[in-house]
């Protein structure tokens, strides 16, 4: 059985997860669960069948756990008297095993912990209080969420950069602070750049595309993932960082904000700069505080004959960028999804928005890596169900109670052969017609 340890912050309903019968059914359903750590519960036939439609669930770290999810509507189709209980049975049983086996586990690999059954409470319970700390959750291959934030100048990209930081935890990157950081460490690039600066004259594309993926390429960008503000501005740039590393450096998801330019200008007359830390204000929509009103400066750029020169430069590009996103094809079919959103919405759900449309997309692509980093043996196991799954021994001690030791490894060891889908059919409509017959000779 399968459940989310950090499901329950997504607000979902507990309840809801018994009437829709929360197992993933197939890889897709399984992808959306990438982000969080699985509990299974090993159980042999014969304790399915003893522990049929029981549920339990115990507050330790908010981890539910569940009894024969697949089997919880049992009850009410057997008080309707239309199934058959033995058939009803064994058919649930042999669709989760299938289910586990072949679209369901694989995809788990590196954040499945297995709970076993026969281990009672008391040996279970105690090692559950470690999943609540993110530093002891299993090592996993999902992949953070790459984002890029398109949008006119004044278009409030900094202000949805601060809340996506916020939900995410993603590193927020800006072409500007990259370029100073790397003239201030006086790296090779960053002398290259200077150089340009100090002329007057602006950076080429291709040396700012090498100082943004070098800072791609940091640890804190690779664990935590990344949010480019500013960057791509032309279509080469776009093309640059799709090609980057392999194509690994692709994003998941682009949020373009569409603003008026009238709106544009009005919000950049407004719009006032922290000389110290970088951060930008407004007098009207976002005031800076009070221990930092009299230092804030107004840009010199911000006028409006070099604030229209900006508005025709970013219409120039904005759609040759747009459709470089929105053609790209990676690997596995990988599109970059592509999120328009007005700027006069509220910036909170803006940004929940996004982050939700982020987080669907990213464990997508991580679908797709872990595909291509799939070992041999695991592939031939997906493909050939007929050779059946590979056992190993029960770490566990031994139950008092007489079955057999052996485990299945990622998933439910259940000791039957796969129902035919021609037979699943069959065996139901064989339940009623029997129930049928029953109530007519009666």
């Amino acid at each position: 059985m399968f459940f989310a340890a950090q499901i329950l912050s997504t607000g979902v309903c507990v309840m809801d997860m018994f009437y829709w019968r929360w197992a993933p059914a197939c890889g897709v359903a399984s992808s959306l669960l990438l982000a969080y750590t699985i509990l299974t519960i090993d159980a042999l036939t014969p304790l399915m069948k003893r522990h049929l439609c029981y549920k339990f669930w115990m507050p330790v770290t908010g981890i539910l756990l569940f009894w024969a999810v697949e089997m919880l509507l049992l009850v009410d189709m057997l008080q309707l008297g239309i199934w058959n209980l033995q058939d009803r049975v064994f058919l649930d049983i042999s669709i989760f095993n299938h289910r586990a086996q072949f679209h369901v586990a694989p995809f788990f690999l590196g954040r499945l912990v297995t709970i076993f059954v026969w281990s009672g409470r008391a040996a279970t319970f105690p090692s559950l209080p470690q999943l609540e700390s993110p530093t002891n959750l299993p090592s996993s291959k999902v992949s953070p969420p790459r984002l890029v934030i398109l949008g006119p100048p004044a278009g409030g990209k900094g202000t949805q950069c601060e809340l996506l930081v916020e939900l995410l935890g993603v590193v927020h990157l800006s072409t500007g602070n990259i370029l100073r950081q790397a003239i201030q460490d006086r790296t090779p690039l960053g002398l290259k750049a200077q150089q340009y600066m100090d002329y007057g004259e602006l950076v080429p594309d291709d040396l700012i595309v090498d100082v943004v993926l070098g800072r791609l390429a940091e640890s804190d960008c690779v664990t935590r993932g990344w949010l480019l503000d500013g960057f791509p501005r032309t279509a080469s740039q776009a093309e640059a960082l799709l090609s980057a590393q392999g194509g690994r450096a692709a994003p998941d998801c682009v949020l373009e904000l569409e603003v008026p330019d009238k709106e544009v200008v009005r919000r950049i007359a407004g719009r006032r700069v922290d000389p110290v830390t970088g951060k930008t204000y407004h007098v009207e929509f976002n005031p800076p505080p009070k221990d930092v009103v009299d230092r804030v400066v107004q840009r010199n750029d911000d006028t409006e004959e070099k604030i229209q020169t900006r508005l025709t430069q970013f219409h120039a590009h904005a759609d040759a960028v747009r459709s470089v996103f929105e053609t790209y094809r990676g690997d596995f079919g990988a599109t970059i999804q592509v999120m328009r959103a007005s700027g006069y919405q509220p910036p909170p759900a803006i940004a929940q928005s996004f982050a939700d449309f982020a987080l669907k997309h990213a464990a997508q692509r991580s679908l797709g890596l872990m595909r291509r980093d799939i070992s041999k043996r695991l592939r031939r196991r997906l493909e050939v169900g007929g050779r059946g799954p590979h056992h190993i021994t029960n770490p566990q001690q031994k139950p008092s109670y007489p079955v057999r030791a052996r485990v299945r490894a990622l998933y439910a060891p259940l000791r039957m052969q796969l129902v035919p889908e021609s037979e699943q059919r069959l065996r139901p409509m064989r339940g009623m017609l029997r129930e049928l017959l029953r109530r007519l000779r009666a």
